[in-house]
């Protein structure tokens, strides 16, 4: 017997229903029937089913299998091989292939290998099939290496199978589905075979045995009873395509199958909105049901973090009614997890039922760092990272110990020194494994990662294994680990480079799902788990296209041509199984459909459902009840919000500076908050931990080049320089790459400064390199003191000096030279004319100059200040300045504001996070 039943029936209630009016007459008519179901999430639906129906009544439960956990009590199908060894031998082959390069890439090719085996398995595919197919002239020839690859599953994969008495899973899978189908032949066993899709052979063969059984019986969901398969070509995509299926093994039609209820409006709704598109053009003439569209609401967000927030918000009003519930059902794994994150701001507590990624556990993510500091040879940037977790303790206490961390990390950064902290564990026998190419054994890699990661989380009151492996997410780590100790022998030796990317390939299909449910009316469910039962709300997420549905994917052995001569499964299948969800969930009694507009800052597509529901509303002159995220945007906005201003603290006179380099006045000119932050609040920006940028390295290493140059061989060779520049970069601990393309940058600064050098050559009578100098100003009667190191000073035959100032990157305009905004050269000057700087009379400066050392040569150029304004105009107007600027701030009502003219922001400032620069910098407020 075969039924049906509506998509706004509720398939849980209903089965149980039909089990308990069975059970009527006696409890041990209910306990004989066997139910099939397709998932143990469903089994569990159908449990909890059983328990509303019977009121809390003692009775019997049936005997509820999920259809790939049917056991058997024959012993002629031999036992599975665990998919971790499968993936391990099957890497093994791959490498041993002359294409492939690494290790890593061996894996991920095996576990695709294990995929298609899979494949072939379930729909019991020929596979001596494979070496003809490439006969076939509409082929190129270049599949012939696919398929002389894939002999590894045609020729030596069923050798090893037979040499260790097993099989795959998949196939052990199947095999039992034929047992159970053939023990239940000819019995009078009760058999209710539930929300079976019939995607698989084999589970078609189970359908209609059951069907012929003389208790048997079939309960499908969804099945439009109306349709005719002869008249109506459903494409694989389609909703009815898979219970068409089942029918055809049943030789029956859709008129032939009773249904259980009555069509509701909704029902009719989406039948047509996920009509085939040879009849979308009735559409003109639908007439929709106003109720149908009634307790529907679209909601689209602007991102995925808004449309979390929405479906939190939308979940925590279910809570407000009793006995309510609410799930969200959606395939993309990242918004349920967002959502999750949200709803802890109410303290409630969900569960994915897709679990959480062992690789984002606290343990997975443990397990990688440690592999992170071996990859990167130590690096302190990678040691922080592993110290600051949470599970490293080095037998301390670990508040306490990270509190230690923290102390070495600002002592570093602000020493310009390497992270200095002594530890129990010795890390470097682990990093030393990484510091070689040569071949390692895997047991020897993994070993040592196990044994590090016990000895970092070892605490002052618990060992390391209980810390680590005590937890759910820790049980199955050590599983895992276990398990791949046991088979390492499999892998042999690898490149211990390619050692973390292997562990992040095989822990990749690890999850973790607690044992328990989380919350009693809600639940965050993936389309298949949704199947089995309506909630109060269903809120259906992430609805864009490459998330629901996702994008097909044939996979990287074979095309479709190829599939079909296989008989494999069009791609488009598992959208005709998400269509099915997608319209169980639609027909919910309450439905919110949400979607982001942007993801990562690009623009999505809207899901095909969302279109045709658009299609058919625009046909039809109707419209969806469409609510705005504004309730999302408004959660954490606050009541009365102060407009942002720009910060200009006034601290007290004294407490202000009475000292500044002649760099630094630029900055005071430029943002005063910057000398506030530096030299009243004592804020110094911290240092990286592994060494600074690269181009600060560049222009350190080119001042010390031409420091050494001028002093030692002023009228050498540009091959002089260059070679005293490489030196600077071997000594920063620059790399080789790093060092040739420095090198290469620097050859048209070299010419130039050579040629520049060359016209002066008999002018020079002494060259001055780096030197310091001060002066100390009287202004108001308060002294100051003007403090600048100057990059080279020329002094001339004619007794006149040259002060210049090599740049690397931006050089200053002469305008805002001019203009007071970049006042280091008049400054140093000023300091030279008042014999500031050490064993140099004071002579008349002739010349204020920058160079720029660019890479290419027409870059290259000398700027001289002095070609409109003598540089005794230049000076005085500077001193002026800057006299005057001292006198404004040493004024008590004088604010250190923040980029007080607008245009003339520092081009770095490395307190603009402080200073809050993006809340109040685009304000308009000028």
């Amino acid at each position: 017997m075969i039924q049906t039943v509506g998509l706004s029936a509720d398939l849980a209630d209903t089965l149980a229903d039909i089990i308990l009016k069975a059970g009527e007459a006696s409890p041990i008519t209910a306990a004989r029937i066997q139910v099939i179901l397709p998932t143990r999430r469903a089994c569990i639906t159908v449990k909890n089913a059983f328990l509303q129906l019977s009121r809390q009544r003692a009775l019997l439960l049936p005997r509820l299998i999920p259809l790939y956990e049917v056991d058997t009590l024959v012993h002629d199908i031999p036992p599975a091989l665990p998919k971790l060894e499968r993936t391990l031998l099957l890497s093994r082959l791959c490498a041993a292939k002359p294409n492939v390069i690494s290790s890593d890439q061996a894996f991920k090719m095996a576990i695709s290998l294990g995929n298609l085996l899979d494949e072939f398995y379930q729909f019991e595919t020929d596979i001596s099939k494979l070496p003809d197919l490439v006969q076939n002239p509409i082929f190129a020839e270049h599949w012939n290496e696919t398929l002389a690859f894939l002999d590894i599953i045609t020729q030596e994969w069923p050798k090893i199978l037979s040499e260790r008495g097993v099989i795959d899973e998949a196939d052990r899978q199947v095999r039992l589905i034929d047992d159970y189908t053939n023990r239940i032949r000819g019995t009078d066993t009760p058999v209710i075979a539930a929300g079976l899709d019939g995607g698989l052979p084999a589970v078609r063969r189970l359908l209609k045995t059951v069907n012929q059984l003389k208790n048997g019986q079939i309960i499908m969901e969804g099945l439009d009873t109306a349709s005719d398969p002869d008249t109506i070509s459903y494409p694989p995509h389609h909703y009815q395509a898979g219970l068409i299926r089942i029918l055809n093994e049943l030789e029956l039609k859709p008129d032939q199958v009773p249904c259980l209820t009555p069509e509701t409006d909704r029902e009719v709704l989406i039948r047509e909105v996920l009509k085939p598109e040879t009849q979308t053009d009735e559409w003109r003439t639908l007439a929709i049901p106003p109720a149908a569209l009634g307790q529907i609401t679209r909601i689209d967000c602007e991102t995925p973090a808004d449309e979390a927030v929405s479906i939190a918000l939308t979940l925590r009003e279910v809570l407000e009614t009793p006995e309510k519930t609410g799930c969200l059902v959606t395939p993309n794994r990242h918004l349920a997890r967002r959502v999750i994150l949200e709803m802890k701001r109410w303290g409630v507590l969900l569960d994915d039922s897709a679990g959480t990624p062992i690789a984002q556990t606290e343990i997975g993510v443990f397990l990688r760092l440690i592999t992170a500091v071996g990859i990167g040879h130590g690096s302190d940037t990678d040691l922080l990272a592993l110290y600051k977790h949470p599970l490293t303790a080095d037998g301390q206490d670990p508040i306490s110990f990270r509190q230690q961390v923290r102390r070495a990390e600002v002592h570093a950064r602000q020493n310009h020194a390497p992270l200095d902290l002594t530890l129990k564990t010795d890390l470097t026998p682990f990093v030393s494994l990484f510091n070689n190419s040569v071949k390692t054994p895997f047991q020897v890699l993994l070993s040592a990662h196990i044994r590090t990661a016990e000895q970092l989380a070892t605490g002052a009151d618990r060992t390391g294994p209980q810390r680590l492996w005590q937890s759910e997410a820790g049980q199955i780590a050590f599983e895992f680990l276990a398990d791949l100790a046991k088979h390492a022998d499999l892998i042999g030796e690898i490149e211990p480079s390619a050692y973390p990317a292997i562990m992040d390939i095989l822990m990749g299909s690890l999850t973790v799902r607690p044992r328990y449910g989380m919350h009693p009316r809600l639940d965050i469910l993936g389309p298949i788990e949704a199947r089995f039962h309506h909630y109060d709300v269903c809120v259906i997420g992430g609805l864009n296209e490459g998330s629901f549905p996702d994008i097909p994917d044939i996979g990287p052995w074979l095309n479709r041509p190829m599939r079909r001569a296989l008989n494999l499964p069009e791609p488009e299948d598992k959208i005709g199984t998400l269509s099915l969800d997608f319209a169980h969930c639609f027909c919910s009694p309450e439905v919110i459909l949400t979607r982001s507009k942007k993801e990562a800052g690009t623009e999505t597509i809207q899901s095909r459902f969302l279109s045709r529901l658009d299609a058919i509303l625009g046909a039809t002159g109707q419209t969806l009840n469409r609510q705005a995220s504004n309730l999302a945007k408004a959660l954490d906005e606050p009541e009365e919000q102060d407009p942002p201003l720009r910060p200009a603290p006034c601290p007290p006179v004294l407490a202000r500076p009475d000292k500044l380099s002649v760099t630094k006045i630029e900055l005071w000119m430029r943002n005063p908050y910057a000398i506030y932050a530096r030299y009243i609040l004592k804020l110094f920006p911290l240092d990286p931990l592994d060494h600074p940028q690269k181009q600060q390295l560049y222009g350190q290493a080119v001042h010390r080049a031409l420091e050494t140059f001028m002093t030692q061989n002023p009228n050498g060779t540009e091959q002089d320089l260059m070679s005293l520049l490489d030196q600077s970069l071997t000594a920063l601990g620059l790399t080789q790459a790093d060092k040739l393309f420095y090198l290469n940058r620097f050859e048209a600064g070299a010419r130039f400064i050579c040629r520049q050098q060359s016209q002066v050559r008999d002018q020079i009578q002494h060259i001055l390199t780096e030197q310091k100098g001060r002066i100390t100003l009287d202004v108001a009667g308060k002294p100051f003191m003007l403090e600048g190191t100057a990059d080279r000073i020329d002094l001339f035959d004619n007794g006149t000096a040259r002060i210049l100032d090599y740049k690397t990157g931006q050089v200053p305009s002469q305008k805002e030279v001019l203009a007071g905004y970049a006042p280091q050269l008049p400054l140093e000057a000023l300091i030279l004319s008042q014999g500031g700087f050490p064993d140099i009379s004071p002579p008349p400066v002739s010349q204020l100059a920058y160079w720029k050392l660019s890479a290419k040569e027409e870059d290259c150029q000398a700027v001289v200040l002095t070609e409109k304004q003598p540089a005794d105009v230049l000076v005085q107007e500077a001193l002026e300045g800057l006299k005057t600027l001292i006198h404004v701030f040493n004024q008590p009502e004088t604010k250190f504001e923040a980029c007080p003219v607008a245009g003339k922001e520092p081009t770095y400032n490395d307190y603009e996070h402080l200073s809050r620069f993006a809340e109040w910098g685009h304000g308009g407020d000028e």
